[in-house]
């Protein structure tokens, strides 16, 4: 039983150090500056545009079926596989546009 009221109470008193901590580390002085969403957003959007002067004007409903080899020669990623342009696809997706990425690697079991 003293044990537990002494774990208790050293828990208890370290939690409430680090919530002090905490609301001395964020005062009215402090500002905290974000990186605009606007430069993703402006990425994806050149990269839409690259789309756009390879295979046309991309309407709604549209669907591109791409190679990742030449999509890394268009759009080049140090991440060479499919999933590192999955915020360009949803992008398009977003506009109603498919974007299908085709790798020839095969899988084994």
């Amino acid at each position: 039983m003293p044990f537990e009221n002494l774990y208790r109470i050293a828990f208890e008193e370290r939690k409430n150090s680090n919530q002090t901590e905490r609301k001395e580390d964020v005062g009215a002085d402090s500002h905290i500056e974000v990186a605009p969403y606007d430069i993703m957003k402006d990425a994806t959007e050149t990269e839409i545009g690259i789309l756009e002067e390879r295979y046309g004007e991309l309407k709604e409903g549209m669907v591109l079926w791409i190679e990742l080899q030449t999509i890394l020669e268009i759009i080049p990623r140090k991440r060479q596989r499919t999933d590192a342009y999955n915020k360009l696809v949803s992008a398009l997706k977003r506009r109603g546009v498919t974007l299908c990425i085709t790798s020839r690697k095969k899988k084994s079991i």
